[in-house]
């Protein structure tokens, strides 16, 4: 099979194109689709409630949109505990997705350590991953969030199990 008939899922809660939330993940992930561009047959699987599977992304082959708006300012910008126990839960909807469609991709690349929380029992979906994580639960330590002590065990979990982590 040569590299270009692989199947790659991009897996995001951020948009490549102007929007409401547009932030320095939505421009990494705008990145990341520019350099896949022409590599692999590229779908995105985006959590959001904004947009849509008919928009035209240079280098996406396929929108798979789960109509669930991941990016919860309300409980993101307190910089609590609340962030990431949001994260904790969106993690499952994630797994279920990401496991619906795993079988029909190669590679699973994510953009964020959150999607992955949930499948810390599918070691077969995270060895396809490759993640670029952002942050990680103790990049915001550092930063000075209060990440609940679940959080930093679930990441523990999993991040052993990928196969591969890319970092900015």
């Amino acid at each position: 099979m040569s590299v270009r008939n692989r199947k790659v899922l991009l897996v995001s809660a951020k948009w490549p194109l102007p929007s409401a939330s547009t932030d320095g993940g939505d421009i990494t992930l705008s990145e990341v689709i520019s350099d896949l561009d022409g590599a692999f047959d590229l779908h995105l699987m985006v959590f959001r409630d904004d947009v849509s599977e008919d928009a035209l992304l240079p280098g996406v082959e396929k929108i798979i949109v789960v109509r669930q708006e991941f990016a919860n300012f309300e409980a993101y910008a307190r910089h609590d505990e609340e962030k990431f126990f949001s994260r904790i839960r969106q993690s499952a909807v994630a797994a279920d997705e990401i496991a619906r469609v795993v079988a029909s991709y190669d590679c699973i690349v994510v953009l964020h350590t959150m999607f992955l929380l949930g499948l810390p029992d599918r070691p077969d979906i995270l060895s396809r991953c490759v993640l670029f994580p952002m942050f990680t639960g103790l990049d915001y330590v550092r930063s000075g969030e209060l990440v609940p002590a679940e959080y930093i065990c679930r990441e523990r979990l999993v991040l052993p199990l990928v196969a591969g982590i890319v970092t900015p």
